[in-house]
């Protein structure tokens, strides 16, 4: 089996807006992290989440 890690970095604002990015390289989705904490106001939420996900063959062959 094959895994590929991904990064998700959300920003919450007061009103409720929810804004995504999803990154491959964690030191990227780090930095994007970093940046946002450090632009955080009142009521800001910042998160970095990592997923991991599996890939599957196909059992499906040419013929």
């Amino acid at each position: 089996m094959q895994y590929e890690e991904h990064y998700l970095v959300t920003l919450t604002s007061p009103d409720g807006t929810i804004t995504s990015e999803m990154y491959d390289e964690p030191g990227e989705a780090a930095d994007v992290y970093a940046q946002a904490v450090l632009l955080l106001t009142r009521g800001h939420k910042v998160e970095l989440r990592r997923y991991t996900s599996v890939l599957l063959g196909s059992s499906v062959k040419a013929r």
